[in-house]
């Protein structure tokens, strides 16, 4: 699903969103649902359904590495723009799903903010235990 994109902006951040999203990342990156979670300079932080990156761009500019991991391929190249637009080095993409055991070849659907195995796009997973 891609839709015409909105910039975001949030304190010299820039996120790159899909419009048809705009309002799910008002909550992650604007408001800050999660900036209860406490990342410190040191923290390796593991971004799982990185999706567009609300999250992990904006949690990059603390830790000290952000592994930001996103099976559907079109969300995967925003994520990308939006870690190279923010100029983040210290971002690892993975273009994965995760899952329990590796190498499986799934189908995903994209639901809009929520997928589930079954259709749409191919993937590849692999487990946990690769990182």
């Amino acid at each position: 699903m891609q839709t015409s994109p909105c910039d975001i902006h949030l304190r010299g951040l820039r996120l790159e969103a899909p419009e048809a999203y705009s309002y799910v990342y008002y909550a992650t990156f604007i408001a800050g649902e999660r900036d209860f979670l406490k990342v410190r300079k040191n923290d390796v932080v593991l971004g799982a359904g990185a999706f567009i990156g609300g999250y992990t761009v904006k949690v990059a500019r603390k830790a000290k590495e952000v592994v930001a991991v996103e099976p559907f391929p079109w969300a995967f190249k925003v994520l990308k723009r939006n870690m190279e637009t923010n100029g983040l080095r210290n971002m690892v993409l993975v273009n994965k799903a995760l899952y329990s055991v590796d190498g499986l070849n799934v189908r995903i659907k994209d639901g809009g903010i929520t997928s589930s195995m079954g259709f749409s796009e191919r993937v590849t997973i692999d487990s946990l235990g690769k990182f």
